[in-house]
């Protein structure tokens, strides 16, 4: 899902179901996830309050990378 967010930035989670093919109600929890651990920034649409786009914090990503690297 992650890189479904890295390859395309500002992304809708029903967008996101398309492009991986899971449920969107499965996606939203996952999102819900990843916001806790800010590897994802949601945004809401000034134009439609009801709708949001998910953002990958590359900040976050890149030092859970680096760790992770160097742990291996």
């Amino acid at each position: 899902m992650l890189e479904a967010l890295v390859e395309k930035d500002g992304i809708s989670s029903r967008s996101i179901a398309e492009k991986i093919n899971m449920p969107d109600r499965t996606v939203r929890y996952a999102l819900k996830i990843l916001k806790s651990r800010d590897l994802v920034i949601m945004k809401i649409i000034l134009g439609d309050t009801r709708k949001r786009i998910y953002t990958v914090n590359r900040e976050v990503l890149e030092n859970d990378r680096k760790l992770y690297k160097s742990r291996l």
